[in-house]
């Protein structure tokens, strides 16, 4: 489903070069550290700059992950299936890391 390969933010881009395209809360059982109201945020951004596309999933503080591709369809597809009750685990298989 996913690559191996490993991409890279170039994080000398400017603000406004990052466009964040959908954003959802969804559900969950588990510690995200912490969650707000047993929710985390998702959401889908471009990297104009580097013609990346990132989906992220954080809790209300530090713990987050995140899922990077070329591929717009792709991330839109990724985005689209994490849904309520998603684990880290789920996520893990997906193909997402830990940021």
């Amino acid at each position: 489903m996913s690559s191996n390969k490993i991409l890279t933010l170039d994080k000398s881009k400017k603000p406004w070069e990052v466009c964040v395209v959908a954003h959802k809360e969804i559900l969950t059982n588990e510690d995200w550290c912490p969650t707000i109201e047993g929710k985390i945020h998702v959401s889908l951004t471009k990297y104009e700059s580097d013609q990346m596309w990132r989906v992220s999933v954080w809790g209300g503080d530090d713990l987050g992950m995140k899922f990077d591709t070329h591929e717009e369809g792709f991330a839109r597809w990724i985005f689209d299936h994490v849904v309520n009750l998603t684990t880290q685990a789920d996520l893990v298989c997906l193909g997402f890391q830990y940021d």
